[in-house]
This record gives C-alpha cells, sequence and structure tokens, in this order.
C-alpha cells in the first residue's frame, strides 16, 4: 500500500484516506453549486448512465441498467430506445424550452414508428423458422394469420406517415391556404386517429408473433446498432416492406388456387 506523509512530517496517512477525503470535499462543494453532475455522485439512475447526463439533467424519465436487465424481449428494446432519443431530444437546443411532459409525447411516438418493422422483422423470422405444431405456445391460430396482421399494421403505418406529410406541408409558414388553421386542428385530429389504429394493429401482431413462437425460442434478438439508431423507418421502407408481404400473401393464394383446380 502507498502512504503519504502528513504536514508535520510524523503522522502515516493511507493514501486511499486521503482520496476519501478529497471525493467528500469535491461532493460538498458540487452539492453547493448544483452541478449537472451532483445527482449523477449522489446515486440514481444518473450514476448507472452517466453519458444521458443532458436528458436527467431535464428531468426527463429514464430507465437504469437494474430496469433495462430485469426486462426482456420488446419492452427491453423500447426502454433502451427511450434513453437514446430522449438524450437526443434533450441535446437539441431548438427544444429547450420544451417541457418533459412533451418530450415524453414525442419520444412515445417516435417508438411507434420505430416499433412496426422489429415486429416486421420477427413475424418473418417466426414465419421462416416454422416451428412443429408440439413446439409453439399452447394458442393456435388460423393460417395467414401472421400475414394479415403484418399487412394491417404496415397499412396503419403508411396511413400515419401520409397524415404526418399532410400536416407537414400545411405547417409550412409559406403555405397561406385559406382556412389553414381548421385544417391543420383536422389533420392533427386524424393523426392522433391514425396513431392509436397503429398501436392497435402492432399489438394484434405482436400477439400473433407471440401465439406462433416457439417455446424455446429467443424473441427480438437485434444489434445494439439497431438498438442505439433513433431514426424512423421513412415511406418508402415500409412501402417495401408492405410491398413484400402482398406479393407473397399473393403467390401462396395462387398456389393454394392451383392446388385446389388439381384436386378437381
Amino acid at each position: 500500500m502507498l502512504y503519504t506523509k502528513s504536514l508535520d512530517g510524523d503522522l502515516i496517512i493511507p493514501n486511499f484516506l486521503t482520496f476519501a477525503c478529497v471525493f467528500l470535499l469535491t461532493f460538498v462543494d458540487l452539492k453547493k453549486k448544483q452541478s449537472p453532475f451532483t445527482k449523477w455522485i449522489k446515486g440514481g439512475t444518473e450514476k448507472e448512465l452517466p453519458m444521458f447526463q443532458n436528458a436527467s439533467f431535464r428531468k426527463l424519465k429514464m430507465y437504469s441498467s437494474a430496469e433495462i436487465n430485469m426486462s426482456q424481449g420488446l419492452e427491453k428494446i423500447r426502454q433502451q430506445f427511450w434513453n437514446f432519443k430522449g438524450e437526443e431530444l434533450c441535446s437539441d437546443k431548438k427544444l429547450k424550452k420544451w417541457k418533459a411532459t412533451a418530450l415524453h409525447g414525442v419520444i412515445d411516438t417516435a417508438w411507434t414508428l420505430k416499433k412496426t418493422p422489429l415486429l416486421v422483422l420477427e413475424a418473418n423470422k417466426l414465419r421462416d423458422s416454422a416451428p412443429q405444431a408440439s413446439e409453439t405456445n399452447k394458442k393456435r391460430q388460423k393460417a395467414g394469420t401472421l400475414d394479415e396482421n403484418i399487412k394491417r399494421t404496415l397499412t396503419n403505418h403508411k396511413a400515419l406517415l401520409n397524415v404526418n406529410a399532410e400536416l407537414t406541408a400545411l405547417n409550412d409558414p409559406q403555405n397561406t391556404v385559406q382556412g389553414k388553421k381548421a385544417k391543420i386542428e383536422k389533420l392533427e385530429d386524424a393523426a392522433r386517429a391514425a396513431i392509436g389504429d397503429l398501436k392497435t394493429a402492432q399489438e394484434s401482431l405482436r400477439k400473433a408473433i407471440q401465439n406462433g413462437r416457439s417455446k424455446a425460442a429467443k424473441p427480438y434478438q437485434v444489434s445494439d446498432q439497431i438498438i442505439k439508431s433513433t431514426s424512423e423507418p421513412s415511406k418508402e421502407d415500409i412501402e417495401g416492406m408492405l410491398k413484400a408481404v402482398l406479393e407473397r400473401t399473393r403467390s401462396n393464394t395462387s398456389f393454394c388456387e392451383s392446388t385446389d383446380d388439381s384436386d378437381e
């Protein structure tokens, strides 16, 4: 162990005690100044997640590493996405006057948009794996249920993006269309309804995935890059996924019809 002599040269003090004294003095000083790192030193979410200091400083809801580790599946991804998106928003100077409740709403909407491709990806994995009947959950569902829910989710997602595009164009300062305020209010109502429809569709797809999944399957295995990405799928992304499922179901229908004809 390393030691340090006292000022009078007689007393020997272990270095770790010196460090402890310095730490306590620093803590008291920071506490008086109310530094953004005060909470981080005192403990809590900020201690575990110093990389999200902007969001924590603005009193945004943040998930601790303990909460995230106790979660699984989509909920775990949602909590991780929430932290990254929250920090991104709180780092934007244009949003510095926004209250935490408003930012929570933005994050929730962003997660709803992020959730669609995650569900579609998981559904496609499930279709490709084709588990045996003895391996699946007890709840059974009709053939084609998964694809129908994928189509419904993507269709509702596309509808939301269309409404949002109209709303963005109408909010343009250069847009001087007559009755602009009333039209904006109408589109905002339509956007809220579209978000509700999308969430309902997503929940139905989630349940369809859960019902058809193998008991031993590890759900929603995605890379850290996908989790940390706060970008949302574009309209082209959604249209591409929708086109793929429509072509797949169309080809399956054609195959079934040709099989029925040959049986006759």
